[in-house]
């Protein structure tokens, strides 16, 4: 497709749909880039077909297009024919989702402990995307996406995850999750993805979906990704993309952010430097240090963990150790049990009585992670197809029979940190799709974690698995 060489000029011609109860297509302005004498974006919903007029971000704001007047012609129009009857809603959450969700955390982060390196990353939030993209796909890569994934009902698992995302949050124990989709102004989605496909992942996944000028602005789309990101992240990644490809089709984007205080905070004139005996070295690093309180306590196997709540206890950090005497690290017992093995040991924690902690010790810290290899990783785990023109299958999206419409990069970014009030972590994953054909490219315990650990931030009332790393050098 020609390059639009003359458009030198920032700007980014975007368009927001959000489906709501009626699944239609609604329309949502740019996050604060409104301002009050500027004419907004607006919507015409007739017999269920939304309308979304088209605006254009300039220096000033954000001029409206209802007059259909800008430059580089009339609004478009995204039609939605799905009616509310046609989705159904969860009453309530079973372990399904736990259990996939947690499988992938396990085997994913089998492939990130190779390394030898410390480690963060939200299956929740990887998982998420995925299934945005796995809406889309058909065949094989259908298939091989859903064995991944541990999906063995995608209907089931769309209602799952968005009865998850609209779960209540309690303003201690926060974690809020959004989805977007970056459409590519030039490229010519299939008829399905506007009957059907747009207005589902609208549904279950309060997906918004962006018209975005990757092709002519890369720099300005760059930029309202980025301003997407941080907004979604609570700030904490403001810098997600330092480019976009020219020659994306379609990015699909998750974004995680928790909050949570320590129910029991520690106080910070009881923090002081302490050796981390780590992996590869020792290391002074400041350490939090807690007496005389009662959390869960479990211990199995050579393997020691803590459960540490946050705010009403809705939400914990589980730490886990080896016990004094053990010659394997925590990774190593942890890994060695079957997936059923460590969801038990997980919950098991989490539910136990409380016993006597004598003493707790964390370190105060924060870590920036980027999965290296996403892509090998997940073609690694079974999704092999959907990285291959010609093998790939999104007809949800694009045409099979006319493109070849395939997966061209994952990327995945966490951060947490964790001081003594409580913990913040974020998480972004970014699916970039390509067009080949079209060329867009109970006693007294002592818990010291003094050496390498895993820790697991999970949701306590379901036990999925929000966050996940290991520590392995401080």
């Amino acid at each position: 497709m020609k390059r639009q060489k003359d458009k030198k000029r920032k700007k980014v011609w975007k368009k927001a749909v959000c489906i709501g109860t009626a699944a239609f297509l609604c329309c949502a302005m740019l996050p604060g880039c409104g301002k009050e004498n500027g004419a907004q974006q607006e919507q015409r919903v007739t017999n269920g077909e939304a309308k979304i007029q088209q605006g254009q971000r300039t220096e000033g704001g954000t001029q409206g297009a209802a007059s259909g007047q800008q430059e580089g012609g009339a609004p478009e129009i995204l039609q939605g024919q799905q009616t509310a009857a046609e989705y159904v809603r969860a009453d309530m959450l079973d372990e399904t989702l736990m259990e996939s969700t947690n499988a992938f955390a396990f085997h994913f982060s089998e492939r990130l402990s190779a390394d030898g390196e410390n480690y963060f990353f939200s299956p929740y939030s990887i998982c998420s995307a995925l299934a945005v993209l796995d809406n889309a796909a058909g065949g094989a890569t259908k298939e091989q996406i859903e064995a991944m994934l541990g999906i063995g009902d995608l209907s089931h698992y769309n209602q799952q995850l968005s009865f998850y995302m609209q779960k209540p949050q309690h303003t201690q124990a926060n974690v809020q999750s959004a989805n977007s989709l970056w459409i590519n102004k030039n490229y010519p989605l299939a008829d399905a993805a506007y009957t059907d496909y747009l207005p589902l992942v609208g549904f279950y996944y309060d997906a918004e979906i962006w018209k975005a000028d990757f092709t002519g602005d890369p720099i300005g789309t760059r930029d309202e990704i980025n301003r997407w990101v941080e907004e979604h992240t609570g700030g904490m990644i403001p810098h997600f993309k330092e480019e976009v490809d020219p020659h994306t089709a379609v990015s699909i984007i998750n974004a995680v952010y928790f909050y949570g205080e320590w129910s029991f905070p520690f106080e910070a004139n009881a923090t002081y430097e302490q050796t981390f005996h780590g992996q590869t070295q020792d290391a002074d690093v400041p350490m939090m240090h807690q007496g005389e309180l009662y959390l869960p306590y479990y211990e199995k196997g050579g393997l020691c963990g803590i459960s540490v709540p946050y705010g009403d206890g809705s939400v914990v950090m589980n730490l886990l150790l080896p016990a004094e005497d053990a010659e394997q690290s925590a990774a190593e017992l942890f890994g060695a049990m079957s997936d059923k093995e460590k969801n038990d040991f997980l919950m098991t924690l989490m539910n136990r009585e409380s016993a006597q902690i004598w003493r707790l010790t964390i370190p105060k810290f924060t870590m920036d992670y980027s999965v290296r290899y996403m892509s090998q990783i997940l073609e690694e785990l079974g999704m092999e197809n959907a990285f291959y023109p010609g093998l790939a299958d999104f007809r949800g999206l694009a045409d099979p029979d006319m493109t070849e419409f395939h997966v061209s990069d994952v990327s995945h970014v966490a951060k947490l940190e964790v001081d003594e009030l409580g913990s913040r972590a974020a998480a972004v994953t970014e699916i970039v799709t390509k067009d080949s054909a079209a060329m867009l490219l109970d006693d007294p315990v002592s818990f010291v974690a003094d050496r390498p650990f895993l820790f697991l931030i999970q949701d306590k009332e379901t036990g999925m698995i929000l966050f996940m790393g290991e520590v392995r050098d401080l």
